[in-house]
């Protein structure tokens, strides 16, 4: 006799959760690492280094943020239900810090463009 699973067994183990918010937590960091001025005098070349263009990177880094916060809920909402979203939606958090990142660096808000 098989034994099915009752609907609040179906998510992620509770301690797995860390994962997605530790990797949003890592991307944001490091984009926001990006924009946040840490010398007094900075080299005139493109893409300015990390610290310097600030005021070029707040817009990008910005929108990034919010889709990678964006991403985050959804992971957590939409994995309490199936297994299968909370990979996808680490998957998809994991995607979304790794271009945030590099839009940010590159100053670009959309990464191919």
């Amino acid at each position: 006799m098989v034994q099915r699973r009752s609907p609040t067994n179906r998510g992620v183990h509770p301690a797995l959760w860390g994962v997605p918010v530790a990797l949003a937590v890592i991307g944001l960091w490091q984009i926001w690492n990006l924009v946040v001025p840490r010398r007094d005098v900075c080299a005139a070349i493109y893409p300015p280094p990390a610290g310097c263009g600030g005021e070029a990177r707040l817009a990008v880094a910005a929108a990034w943020t919010a889709v990678i916060v964006a991403a985050l809920v959804a992971t957590l909402t939409l994995g309490r239900t199936r297994r299968r979203w909370a990979m996808l939606g680490t998957a998809w958090v994991t995607l979304a810090a790794l271009a945030g990142w590099f839009a940010t660096h590159v100053v670009r808000p959309f990464v191919f463009f």
